[in-house]
């Protein structure tokens, strides 16, 4: 389980975006949970390692600096 602070984007955007595109396009993926926690701006991800790690590769990407 890993829990991750956003800094730049809200948690239910992000959590869509998780879902739509890390969870349908790999089968292995299947088994991520993504939980929202609006007060503190925060996902809390569970699942393998692997499935972890991709969803935190992804989460970095989503909650980057808008550029201007």
């Amino acid at each position: 389980m890993q829990v991750v602070r956003l800094e730049h984007t809200q948690t239910k955007d992000v959590a869509k975006a998780l879902e739509e595109t890390l969870v349908s396009r790999s089968p292995s993926l299947d088994g991520l949970k993504i939980a929202v926690q609006p007060g503190q701006n925060a996902l809390v991800l569970s699942g393998t390692t692997e499935q972890i790690r991709e969803a935190l590769e992804l989460v970095a990407r989503l909650d980057s600096r808008p550029t201007r």
